[in-house]
C-alpha cells in the first residue's frame, strides 16, 4: 500500500446507536488510503463492543466487496460462496469467518436488509455464516487502511481530538463527531480536489443539518475566503466539513483542551492568524445531527452563555478584535453573492431526503 492519505478522527462518548451510523458511513467510503481513529472517552453503550466487532471483521483486509441483486464479487482473500450473499473470509483452516458485518453502513436485520433493498428473498433463502445471515445489499464496501481506536476517560472533546490527531500518520486529516454522518460521496470529491491541488493545506466544505432519523432538515452553504472581513470577523468554515494538512495542524497550537464548544473556531483563527486560507469546496460534506441528547441540545440557555464566554475568550487569545462592521459585512456578503439563496433552494430539494 501507498502512503496515508487521510487519517479520520473519531471522538465518541456514549453515542449509539448514532456512532455505528457514523462509523460506517466513514468505512463504506474509506480506501487504502485511509486510516480510521476512534478516541472513546469510557462508552458503556456498547460502542467498546461494536468497535471489537469491527477490528475483528476488518481483518479481511483488502477486500473489495460490490454486491448487486443477487451476485457479490470480492478480491483477495475473501470468498462469495454462492447465489443470495453468502459472505465469508476463508482462514488459514479453510473455515469460512465473518467478514463484512460490521463494516456495513448500518448493521441491519434481515428483514430491514429486505425492506430498505427491495429484495425479493425470502428469510429462509439467506445463507447462514457463524450463525449470522445475510442477504446481498446494493452497496459497494471498500476495505480502510486500518482502524485504530482506544477507550478510556479524557476532559472532553477538546483533549480527545488533540489524542486522536498525536496519532494520526495520514498527510491530510479531518474529524467526525460520533453522532454525526460523512456524506454519501464526499471523501472522493475531496480526494479528488486534492489530488488535483496538492498545494492546498486547508479546504472547507458545507454542510447539512439531519434529524435522528438521519433525514436533511437544512442545508448550509459558506462563502469563499475574503480578506478584509477576515481581518475583524471570525472564520466562517463548518467544524467536520474541514480538512487541512498535517503539516499545517502540527504548526499550530491544537485543540484548547479548556474549549467544549468553539474548539473548532479557535483552530480556524489559529490558520488565519498564521497567513493560511481556506479553500471553499462546494459540495456538501458533514452532516450534523441535531437531536434531544446532543451537546448542543443539551441546557441550551446554559450552553449559549458558555459558547458566549468561550468566544471571546477565544478571540482574545488569537488576538481577533471583532467589529460589527465586518461580521454585517459578512452576513451581507453571503445575501449578495448568492450563498444564501443557494442553501435555501438545496433545502427545498433535499429536506425530506434521508442520508
Amino acid at each position: 500500500m501507498g502512503d496515508v492519505l487521510f487519517s479520520v478522527v473519531m471522538p465518541v462518548l456514549n453515542a449509539m446507536p448514532y456512532f455505528e451510523r457514523a462509523l460506517g458511513s466513514v468505512m463504506s467510503q474509506a480506501g487504502g488510503d485511509t486510516e480510521i481513529i476512534v478516541v472513546d472517552g469510557g462508552s458503556t453503550d456498547g460502542t467498546v463492543e461494536l468497535l471489537r466487532t469491527v477490528e475483528r471483521n476488518n481483518e479481511c483486509s483488502d477486500a473489495s466487496v460490490q454486491c448487486s441483486d443477487d451476485y457479490c464479487s470480492q478480491r483477495n482473500d475473501c470468498n462469495y460462496e454462492g447465489k443470495k450473499g453468502s459472505l465469508t473470509k476463508k482462514s488459514a483452516s479453510g473455515r469460512g469467518v465473518e467478514c463484512l458485518n460490521a463494516l456495513m453502513p448500518e448493521r441491519l436485520s434481515v428483514e430491514k436488509d429486505l425492506a430498505a433493498n427491495g429484495a425479493r428473498e425470502k428469510r429462509g433463502e439467506c445463507q447462514e455464516v457463524l450463525n449470522t445471515e445475510y442477504c446481498t445489499l446494493n452497496t459497494i464496501q471498500r476495505s480502510v487502511r486500518t482502524l485504530r481506536w482506544v477507550s478510556e476517560r479524557d476532559g472532553g472533546q477538546s483533549e480527545a481530538l488533540n489524542k486522536g490527531f498525536a496519532m494520526a500518520r495520514g498527510r491530510y486529516l479531518f474529524w467526525l463527531n460520533g453522532d454525526d454522518m460523512l456524506l454519501p460521496g464526499a471523501l472522493e470529491k475531496i480526494r479528488g480536489y486534492l489530488k488535483e491541488h496538492p498545494e492546498c493545506e486547508w479546504l472547507a466544505g458545507n454542510m447539512v443539518i439531519i434529524d435522528e432519523k438521519g433525514v436533511v432538515r437544512k442545508c448550509l452553504r459558506g462563502s469563499n475566503w475574503f480578506d478584509y472581513i477576515y481581518r475583524h470577523a471570525p472564520v466562517r468554515v463548518y467544524g467536520p466539513s474541514s480538512v487541512f494538512s498535517r503539516e499545517l495542524y502540527l504548526r499550530s497550537r491544537g485543540f484548547d483542551n479548556t474549549l467544549h464548544y468553539c474548539m473548532d473556531s479557535d483552530l480556524w483563527q489559529q490558520f488565519r492568524a498564521m497567513g493560511v486560507r481556506y479553500v471553499r469546496l462546494h459540495e456538501y460534506i458533514w452532516g450534523f445531527r441535531n437531536h434531544e441528547a446532543s451537546k448542543t441540545n443539551s441546557g441550551v440557555a446554559t450552553t449559549e452563555e458558555v459558547q458566549a464566554q468561550e468566544r471571546k475568550r477565544m478571540h482574545k487569545q488569537n488576538g481577533l478584535q471583532v467589529r460589527r462592521w465586518n461580521t454585517t459585512l459578512s452576513r451581507a456578503r453571503r445575501c449578495l453573492d448568492g450563498t444564501y439563496l443557494m442553501a435555501l433552494a438545496d433545502t427545498l430539494r433535499m429536506r425530506g431526503q434521508r442520508v
